[in-house]
Parts: C-alpha cells; sequence; structure tokens
C-alpha cells in the first residue's frame, strides 16, 4: 500500500497518504484488530477530506445457531476473529450478524456444561429471538453423532421454536464432513442430513431451506481421508481439516465462509417468498 506509515513506539499511528496513488477519492476502510488490542482513538484528516460510516441503510441481522465448526476452534493456524460469522458477514455484506455459536453443542448435545457454559440449539432460540433477526442460520453438527435416534424430532423442535416467535427466513445447512468411518456402524453423516432434509420439509414452508452439505449433489464441501498425512492433491482436507482431523482451520473457516455465502445467493435469496 502505497503511502502508508506505522509508528508502533511513539504514537501509535497509520498514516495512508494516496498522493501518488489516484489521489483524494471515495474509499472504504475496514479495520480488523486482534482480540485485546487496543481501542481506535481516533481517525484524522485533511481539511479538504471528510470520512463517515459505511451505509447501512440496508441492514441485515441474522442470527447463526451452531457449533466450533462456525463458532471457530482455534485449531490453528486461526487469525482472532476469523469466525465463520465474522467472514460471512463480509462476504454478504450483512453488518448486524449475531453469533450463536457455542462448541460442543447441537442439537441433541448440550455440551460441556449444560445451562451454564453451552446448550443445545433449541434453548437458544428465545435469547436469539429477541434480537429479532431478518434471517436465521443453523448448521448440523457431528457432536449429536450419539444422538440417532432423537436428532430428527430435536431439529424439528428447534426449528418450530423459530417459528412460533419469528417469521423470517430459516436456513438448515449440513453437516461440515468428517470421516464416516469413524462413526458408530450404520450411523452416518449422510443419515444425518437426510434427518435435517425431512425436519424442514415436514413444515412445508416456502421459506424454511436445506442446504446440503455433506450431500451436496455436486460433491461434499470436504473430500479426502481426513487423515492430513495421507491427503493427495485430488482432496482438499489437506487445507480445510486442522491437525484434529475435524476442525477447520483459518483457511477452512474462510473456505466454509464462502461455501455458505455462495449457497445463500445461488439457492436461497432467489427463492424468497
Amino acid at each position: 500500500m502505497e503511502g502508508l506509515q506505522h509508528d508502533r513506539v511513539s504514537g501509535g499511528y497509520i498514516t495512508l497518504d494516496w498522493t501518488a496513488s489516484g489521489g483524494r477519492k471515495r474509499r472504504l476502510y475496514r479495520l480488523e484488530v486482534r482480540n485485546g488490542s487496543p481501542n481506535l482513538r481516533g481517525i484524522y484528516v485533511d481539511t479538504s477530506s471528510t470520512v463517515w460510516s459505511a451505509d447501512d441503510a440496508n441492514r441485515v441481522r441474522g442470527v447463526m445457531i451452531a457449533d466450533s465448526i462456525w463458532a471457530g476452534a482455534n485449531f490453528g493456524p486461526f487469525i482472532p476473529g476469523g469466525s465463520v460469522c465474522n467472514l460471512l458477514s463480509h462476504e454478504m455484506g450483512w453488518n448486524d450478524l449475531w453469533d450463536f455459536a457455542q462448541g460442543g453443542t447441537g442439537y441433541v448435545n448440550r455440551g460441556n456444561t449444560p445451562g451454564a457454559g453451552s446448550e443445545t440449539y433449541g434453548y437458544r432460540v428465545p435469547q436469539a429471538l429477541l434480537t429479532k433477526p431478518d434471517v436465521w442460520l443453523l448448521m448440523g453438527t457431528t457432536n449429536d453423532q450419539n444422538n440417532y435416534s432423537t436428532f430428527q424430532a430435536a431439529v424439528t423442535s428447534a426449528i418450530a421454536a423459530i417459528r412460533a416467535g419469528s417469521s423470517a427466513p430459516i436456513v438448515i445447512f449440513g453437516l461440515w464432513s468428517i470421516n464416516d468411518t469413524s462413526w458408530t456402524v450404520g450411523q452416518k453423516i449422510a443419515d444425518f442430513e437426510d434427518f435435517l432434509k425431512a425436519a424442514v420439509a415436514s413444515f412445508s414452508d416456502p421459506n424454511i431451506f436445506f442446504v446440503p452439505v455433506r450431500n451436496d449433489p455436486t460433491g461434499p464441501w470436504i473430500t479426502g481421508t481426513w487423515n492430513n498425512g495421507f491427503n493427495t492433491n485430488s482432496t482438499n482436507a489437506t487445507a480445510y481439516i486442522a491437525s484434529d482431523n475435524v476442525h477447520p482451520p483459518d483457511p477452512g473457516t474462510q473456505y466454509l465462509a464462502a461455501r455458505v455465502a455462495q449457497a445463500l445467493r445461488q439457492q436461497i435469496l432467489p427463492n424468497l417468498i
């Protein structure tokens, strides 16, 4: 970036000088800082320039309910703040997304500290309703692996709780693909996606949508053996699955956010009633 000056010691300032790069014109800046960084203290411009906040006339308020895949699990490399919620906000231009993602939870799984630091998706719905969102985004979860017989009923219950208090579109995404062979015999990720699809279909509501991930007709979003040491160039798990063989590192989170945004643009927005 031409004309960039940065003083970390004496003043802690960043100077942008565009004199040699097109001069004064309307530009949009986005400032991202690490967690715990000092607050922005001010912006100064010359007497011939002005600065103003970005236009939010088309503000979209969304709620995202998910597990650690969307929340960000810090399986490195991982950039602080690089959750699916933050990245999707930038991808879609939605500047009011509310992140209700909690690691270790699911439609049935209450997580490690039920009622305190974690709870089921449905448990979070009453709090999310208070925000009066324009759109709801929920993701399937491998945390419900051991809840085969109760999973679909829990999904149906969560959707019903949302619809009882909100008429906004609801988008249910499938499961982030991990190795099916690690699951109990007869219980596959593909089955759980079928349960999600059936739960959505049971409402006969044109503004409740299902987006497959593992069963995407164009192919699973994640391909490979889910063992980074054995993947080849024909798979993408090497780049998008971290060393724990489950969670996405930062490149995987960016990829997931981009795929979610693509699905919203191509499959959901054109079909809203």
